[in-house]
């Protein structure tokens, strides 16, 4: 058993920091009081495979009106914890899509591989950094922290009295994952949640003494100099009775924004990037291979419930197209644009439904022009949201605001 010492001052500190009784809940561990008053759901997520079960693979259906689905999502397999494997995913699909220093490794030139099997079952750099691996010499998460799945005892820096690593190349050090420092186990990491199912943005009460996993994935952007906008938790809506939480729609609407999001399982994080809004499939990376899976939203997988999210929004850095312009014909709008000349490979234009679905420009040249029907007569202003997407490796949302009548716009 783990056995950290601490000064008596502490011990009082945190007894008096969570002080709510313990909730008898599988997945909740304890709600408690913080010290600004707010009532705060504590919930551990341990870590460790399944064994050899493996959930059936998918195979993911076209992007169409109500199919989203974000390419270049990596597949990891467990890497010392489902927390930072999935925040590892996550960053390695923003690696992958425009946001070049979150892996700055020696594997395929600086890029993120799909899936970890450059490094071996159960080893990425990006997710837990270990001496051995990816050109490290010195002691890196893994040296520091970890002795095996689930062990409490104090980490083998603190035993053997060496300085532990700066925090710097992986998620799993800034998330607190399997730090006795953060009262983790090994593989463990912790999430916090307002019952309310209201969101819980960017949490630090629990600290010096937890890490919230979501505050670290911020954290881990900010080191790789990124800019975190938003991020929080939340309880998905209907959860516990609440009637505020995270839905479906508001799910859609980060995958339509080109923005993977955590789910949260009772005892297991997994990786969302896509869906299908026809029957509330939701398309996933599971920790546990290499392949694609589903989960109908709010449902079970391997017989964990869907409970919550975590959602991180970057400030968004990609290229947009240029020279956008808008013409009225006979109440009919047509879009013109050019995609940015600096970019290579196909361009697919990606929208919300108002009109055909799409045509594209080869090598960043001029675009097609795409034509829609206004949904009044006449068209007196049109606001039309629609995705771009270079070679399917990322996409972002634009804005188009047309005014009618002698064919000027606004944009």
């Amino acid at each position: 058993m783990k056995k950290i010492l601490v000064i008596i001052i502490t011990i009082l500190s945190i007894a008096s920091l969570f002080a709510d009784k313990r909730i008898n809940n599988k997945n909740i561990i304890r709600t408690f009081t913080d010290e600004n008053g707010n009532k705060i759901d504590e919930i551990i997520v341990p870590g460790s495979p399944p064994g050899h079960y493996r959930a059936p693979i998918v195979k993911l259906p076209d992007n169409s009106k109500n199919i989203n689905i974000l390419s270049n999502v990596p597949a990891f397999d467990w890497c010392y914890g489902c927390g930072p494997t999935s925040a590892a995913m996550m960053a390695g699909y923003y690696d992958r899509t425009g946001y070049p220093n979150v892996y700055d490794g020696p594997a395929y030139n600086g890029i993120i591989p799909i899936n970890n099997s450059w490094w071996g079952y159960g080893e990425c750099p990006l997710s837990v950094t270990h001496m051995g691996y990816d050109g490290l010499t010195t002691y890196g998460h893994v040296d520091d922290y970890w002795i095996e799945s689930g062990n409490s005892g104090p980490d083998p820096y603190i035993v053997g009295g060496w300085p532990q690593h700066i925090h710097a190349d992986c998620t799993g050090d800034f998330m607190g994952s399997s730090q006795s420092a953060f009262n983790m186990s090994d593989g463990s990491t912790v999430v916090y949640y307002l019952p309310n199912g209201a969101p819980l943005y960017d949490y630090t009460g629990c600290g010096p003494y937890y890490r919230d996993g979501c505050h670290g994935i911020k954290l881990f952007f900010e080191s790789r100099d990124y800019t975190v906008i938003q991020n929080y938790s939340q309880y998905i809506f209907g959860y516990g009775g609440n009637t505020q939480g995270f839905t479906f729609d508001q799910f859609k609407n980060e995958i339509d924004m080109g923005r993977p999001v955590i789910f949260h399982l009772i005892g297991h994080f997994i990786l969302a990037f896509g869906y299908d809004g026809n029957n509330n499939t939701v398309y996933v990376h599971d920790t546990w291979d290499h392949y694609d899976h589903e989960i109908t939203w709010g449902g079970s997988y391997y017989g964990m419930e869907h409970f919550g999210c975590t959602i991180i929004n970057l400030n968004r850095i990609f290229p947009v197209p240029i020279n956008l312009e808008a013409e009225v014909f006979d109440n009919d709008v047509y879009l013109n644009w050019c995609a940015p000349v600096t970019e290579v490979g196909e361009w697919g234009f990606y929208h919300d439904g108002s009109f055909e679905y799409s045509f594209s420009s080869i090598g960043g040249g001029s675009g097609l022009a795409q034509l829609f029907t206004p949904t009044n007569n006449p068209c007196i202003i049109k606001k039309v949201r629609f995705l771009t997407s270079s070679a399917g490796s990322y996409s972002q949302p634009e804005e188009v605001y047309v005014l009618s009548g002698d064919g000027t716009t606004v944009l």
